[in-house]
């Protein structure tokens, strides 16, 4: 890609008001470098209040779709892009620059705090096992499990009690909290806020369930036996027989 195809790209970002940096407080330039690199192409890493990150790269490079994929982004149009929480944004942009520096590209940040946590590498890392809720119509409030393609989980998960596999997602429904919590705790897999909200709502409903016992059937009293109220006579010539 020539230098103009470069430059009408990082124009069309300006117009489309995706500006690196502009919604995420005092906006710097840095450009950060590892000591080997790849290739001189620069990674510009962008992100806003909203949660998006972009990353403009374009250079065509298997090593660098790699990484991408990796981390969860996806080519959308001009540039490398994902959605995370806006909680979190600085956190996986610091992420995905440090890992671009470990890697040995070279990336561009507009942002102190990223610049700061991608040197560095102190930031959360990003849990890629996740499990989360289902706000399909038909199967509202289940548990949906997240993971890579290349975990091979999926016989293991089918093998939860009811579990579904629903737009290519392993879904468990909430009444089978506890079995999801064991599975999420020994496979590493982390909840988000409203499924954390939903397992503990799945478990107090279960703990107020009115239990209901079956009631007893009372025994109907069995009739008199006629026998038992005759008066039996031993003749005299047989008493001497039973002594």
């Amino acid at each position: 890609m020539t230098s103009d195809e470069i430059s009408e790209l990082l124009e069309r970002a300006i117009e489309s008001g995706d500006r690196p940096g502009k919604k995420l407080g005092r906006s710097i330039e840095v450009l950060m470098r590892p000591e080997k690199i790849r290739t001189r192409i620069i990674a510009r890493i962008s992100a806003d209040e909203s949660g998006t990150i972009q990353i403009l790269f374009p250079e065509k490079r298997d090593d660098f779709r790699t990484v991408m994929h990796q981390f969860g982004y996806s080519w959308v149009e001009w540039c490398w892009q994902k959605k995370v929480d806006a909680s979190v944004v600085c956190d996986r942009a610091s992420e995905i620059a440090h890992n671009l520096l470990l890697r040995g590209f070279v990336v561009q940040v507009y942002h102190s705090e990223i610049r700061d946590k991608a040197a560095t590498g102190v930031f959360e890392p990003e849990a890629f096992r996740i499990v989360k809720v289902s706000t399909s119509a038909l199967y509202a409030g289940w548990f949906v499990f997240e993971y890579p393609r290349s975990d091979d989980l999926y016989d293991e998960l089918m093998g939860l009690t009811a579990a579904k596999y629903i737009n290519k997602r392993v879904t468990v429904p909430p009444e089978n909290f506890a079995e999801v919590e064991d599975f999420a705790e020994h496979n590493d897999f982390q909840f988000s806020a409203k499924a954390r909200e939903a397992l503990e709502n799945a478990r107090s409903l279960w703990e107020t369930a009115l239990l209901i016992l079956p009631a007893k059937k009372k025994r109907k009293k069995s009739a008199d036996n006629p026998l038992n109220n005759l008066e039996v006579t031993i003749p005299d010539a047989l008493k001497d027989d039973l002594d």
